[in-house]
This record gives structure tokens, sequence and C-alpha cells, in this order.
């Protein structure tokens, strides 16, 4: 079973939700926050939610077995992650950034439409230690502050329709495990960064290994497809 949105109130039994692995989409209330909804779905590995402007807090942080999570949302701040998470979609979310760097086995980010703020200033201590791909889509993000130790493991980075944004940090290209910097409807001067960056590996440091995919329209896509967010 996979789909929540097929079960009534009535029918949802105990020993039914305990078995539950994937939800797709569960739109949260206080309703079901306050009746332990989330209590009841301790095997679940992968959930999709919709955060209906609850007072509530939402605590993920039990959900031990959850590698997968999707949330839309207006309420980020009082959202608790589980820190086995390894794949994490965010959609129309107010986020502060610092907040993630927790999920010390996240592999997988994507930011979407969120009200991330215009400056993003990665400090010493905020290290996404395990993460592979980020991907940042349409966002006001103007300035981004970040070298090789904020994102040791990174492979793929992915920007998409982020306008306002100024560059890349140069010192992104020093990540050793870095293979694809991806940007499609961002400003020149983003390009132009990005640009520099390929430059100064191949003639500073021979390392051609480094790849740069740059479209000004939508006709380019990552590679990160829905499989993968599986």
């Amino acid at each position: 079973m996979n789909e929540l949105e097929s079960l009534k109130d009535e029918d949802m039994k105990y020993s039914v939700l305990l078995k539950l692995q994937m939800i797709r989409r569960v739109y949260l209330t206080d309703s079901a926050i306050r009746n332990g909804f989330l209590k009841s779905i301790p095997n679940i590995r992968k959930l999709g939610c919709n955060i209906m402007g609850t007072s509530m807090g939402i605590d993920h942080s039990h959900l031990h077995k959850l590698k997968i999570l999707r949330v839309f949302s207006s309420c980020l701040s009082r959202v608790i992650f589980p820190c086995n998470i390894r794949k994490l979609f965010l959609h129309d979310c107010a986020i502060k950034p610092g907040e993630l760097t927790t999920l010390h086995k996240l592999e997988v980010l994507k930011i979407n439409r969120c009200m991330f703020g215009s400056e993003w200033e990665s400090c010493d201590g905020d290290i996404f230690c395990s993460l592979q791909f980020l991907c940042l889509e349409e966002l006001r993000l103007v300035r981004w502050i970040a070298d090789e130790t904020n994102f040791p493991r990174l492979r793929h980075l992915f920007i998409e329709d982020c306008p306002h944004l100024k560059e890349i940090p140069g010192d992104i290209g020093e990540i050793p495990t870095l293979q694809l910097i991806e940007l499609v409807g961002c400003s020149d001067s983003a390009l132009a960064s990005a640009r520099r960056i390929e430059e100064v590996q191949q003639s500073e440091y021979d390392n051609y290994d480094l790849r740069l995919r740059i479209s000004r329209d939508h006709t380019a896509k990552s590679g990160f497809s829905n499989a993968d967010e599986s």
C-alpha cells in the first residue's frame, strides 16, 4: 500500500498503519498531529506530507526508519527531522539553512521555491558531511558564501531559476569529489563564476574531471530524475 489518501479515517486500523512503509502524500493538520498519526507509522521509509497551516510542531524524529522525506509547508521552522534521513525534498517552505546541517547522513537535498532568504553564509560549523547532490530551484538567493569544507563530499550541484544569485562560491571548485555543476536560467554573473571555477581547476590543478553544464532556458534538465527520488 502506498497511497494513504485511499483510506478512510474510520478504516485506519493501527495494525495497517504499523505495516506501512511508503506514503506518497498525507495532509497533516492539527487534528492528525493531536491524534498521534506520526507515532502510528513507525516503520515508514518514504513519506510525503503537506503541513496544512498547523499551529503545532511536527516531530519526525522518532521515525528512525525514514529515509526519504518530502515536505510541502509554510512552517518548516517547527519541523523536527529524523537524524537518519538520506533524501530530503523541501517545497514552498520557510527554511533556515543552518537547521539542516544536523542531518549528518543526508545525501540528497532539494530546495524548491522556499523562503530561503537572500543570503546563505555557511559558517565553519555548517557542514553537510554526507551530502552528494544539492539542488537549488526558484530561490531569491542573492549571495552565497561557502567553501569546500561545508560540502566535503558533494558530487553534483544543480541550480535552476535563481536569477538573483550573483555567483557560485569559488572554493566550491576545491571539493575533491565534485564532478558536475549545472546551471539553468541563472544570471550572467553566476554563469561567469561557474566558468571561472572550471578554468581554475583545469589551468592550476589539471583537473579535467569537473564538468560544467550551462543552459539559459529549460531544455536542459538535471540528470537527477524522479527515479532518484524513490
